[in-house]
C-alpha cells in the first residue's frame, strides 16, 4: 500500500478498509466484503418537519433545499437566538454555543 496515499486520507481506517476490500474484490469479485460507512446524522426530525410542512424557510435552514454553496445551519441560528435572550442574570454568564443545543434541537 502507498503510505503516501494513506497519510493525505481524511480517515486513515476507513481508507485502509475500503482499499484492502477492493483488494479482495478485485481478486475475487464473489467474495463477500464489509466496508465501515461512517453517516453525518443530518437528516434530523426538522428536516422532516420542513418537507411536511413544505416550510421553504426552515428546510433552507436544515439543508434540503436553497443553494448547495449557501449552506443553513439551524443550530448555530438557534445558538445565536438563545444568546439574545435576556435571563435576568440567571444564565447570564453561560455562553450559548451550537454544541449546546445541537443534541437538544436534534433530538
Amino acid at each position: 500500500m502507498d503510505t503516501d496515499l494513506i497519510s493525505k486520507a481524511s480517515d486513515v481506517i476507513a481508507f485502509v478498509n475500503f482499499a484492502l476490500n477492493l483488494r479482495k474484490w478485485y481478486i475475487d469479485p464473489s467474495t463477500k466484503i464489509h466496508i465501515i460507512i461512517n453517516q453525518d446524522a443530518t437528516c434530523s426530525g426538522l428536516q422532516h418537519i420542513a418537507s411536511i410542512l413544505a416550510d421553504q424557510n426552515l428546510a433552507a435552514q436544515v439543508n434540503i433545499a436553497g443553494e448547495a454553496d449557501n449552506a443553513g445551519d439551524v443550530y448555530t441560528d438557534v445558538a445565536n437566538k438563545l444568546s439574545q435572550v435576556k435571563f435576568n442574570g440567571i444564565l447570564d454568564h453561560i455562553l450559548i454555543t451550537r454544541d449546546i443545543v445541537k443534541r437538544p434541537v436534534m433530538t
